[in-house]
């Protein structure tokens, strides 16, 4: 897991492997099409990752929840196309193992319930979960877990609460209550805002021009600055890195440059004058990655007035004293903007500072990558009718 394709691509070719770049456009798309089958059971969601969601059933409905649980699951392969493991419980950590179990036998279809069952085969389905695979345990807790002879979810809930914590601390005893039925852990149905936000892309080739090594920072900060909008934030600091080419070169380290925004924004261009300093600093040679990472962020609710301080793009010219109404005005921009390359593309509309020619020079190569057949009209699969008339 997590190995680079050049150290695999041996062992691939020899299993008759078969190796796809990413492609985030498709799991996006795809992801949001199960939200959409899941919002018709349950309209309180909580997305855990772009492939997990937990959510609330209505206990009130007139339908055994072993049915309910591989209906579910029938639905999204129907309609989305994608196989899904569903789970019901009690507790958010119990419907997961159920989840788990799913996906490890085959046998018990695409959906399964705790509930209308014994207590006798409730545990024998959880005799049945590998310890390291329960909800928040992982690996390397369970190492520890097979010194007392803890291998199972069911030997876990068995266990002394004392070896728990000092295994795990309190997040082990939360867990083990989950596996009781004991709820824990809360539904969350709005995400928690990023406390640090970080772009990185690394380079299909190496990059040598300082142009396009500007394209692709500022087209980062742009980016970064667009998850800001979303989750109604502000930073105050960013770091700028690149890191060049190792081999072949005499500059091995990553050159990077960090400041401190005497208020917080979320306007690309607030930032973009950090890039140049930053590449006013590099020296000359080939370069692998770029990155920005944004952090000190805060909410944008209750931005407090602050002393005037020139800009830098109009010489002693003095910025507006109000900075409420010039985060609304750069948010109208930025909504506009990402607005207009959802509906025409992502280079529709576009801030000066991140435009060059030489675009494809720094994108990832994704040569492997499958088709967006559900976000662009050009790759949509393509078929022939012939007819023969006798």
């Amino acid at each position: 897991m997590g190995a680079p394709y050049f150290q695999i691509r041996d062992l691939l070719r020899k299993n008759n492997g078969v190796a796809y770049s990413s492609n985030f456009a498709l799991y996006a798309d795809i992801s949001d099409r199960v939200q959409t089958v899941l919002h018709r059971y349950s309209p309180n969601i909580e997305q855990y990752s772009i492939d997990e969601a937990f959510f609330y059933l209505d206990r009130e409905k007139n339908c055994p929840l072993q049915q309910l649980a591989e209906e579910i699951s029938t639905a999204i392969k129907q309609e989305v196309g994608v196989p899904v493991s569903v789970g019901i419980a009690p507790t958010k950590t119990l419907a997961k193992a159920m989840a788990e179990l799913v996906k490890q036998h085959p046998d018990f279809g695409g959906g399964l319930s705790f509930f209308e069952r014994s207590p006798e085969e409730n545990e024998q389905l959880l005799a049945l979960l590998p310890v390291e695979d329960v909800w928040g345990i992982g690996r390397k807790s369970a190492k520890k877990f097979a010194q007392f002879g803890i291998h199972t979810a069911l030997d876990f809930l068995r266990a002394d609460q004392r070896q728990i914590k000092a295994a795990m601390s309190i997040m082990g005893v939360k867990t083990s209550s989950e596996l009781r039925g004991y709820p824990c852990f809360a539904l969350n149905e709005t995400p928690d805002s990023k406390k640090t936000i970080c772009v990185s892309r690394s380079f299909g080739a190496d990059v040598q021009e300082k142009n396009v090594l500007r394209q692709a920072l500022t087209t980062h900060i742009t980016q970064g600055c667009f998850t800001l909008l979303h989750q109604h934030s502000l930073a105050k600091s960013l770091m700028v890195f690149v890191i060049p080419r190792v081999h072949g070169t005499a500059h091995p380290h990553a050159y990077a440059s960090v400041f401190h925004h005497l208020i917080p924004s979320r306007y690309p261009p607030h930032f973009f004058q950090w890039v140049e300093e930053v590449l006013g600093e590099l020296p000359d040679g080939k370069y692998k990655k770029t990155g920005v990472i944004f952090t000190d962020i805060s909410r944008d609710d209750g931005i407090q007035n602050t002393l005037d301080f020139p800009r830098p793009d109009r010489g002693n010219e003095f910025q507006n004293r109000n900075p409420e109404e010039n985060e609304q005005k750069n948010a109208f921009v930025l909504n506009l903007c990402q607005k207009m390359q959802n509906q025409y593309g992502r280079r529709a509309l576009q801030f000066c500072s991140g435009y060059a020619p030489k675009e494809k020079q720094w994108w990832a190569k994704s040569a492997m990558r499958s088709p967006l057949y559900v976000t662009s009209w050009d790759e949509l699969p393509k078929c022939q009718l012939r007819a023969s008339f006798a």
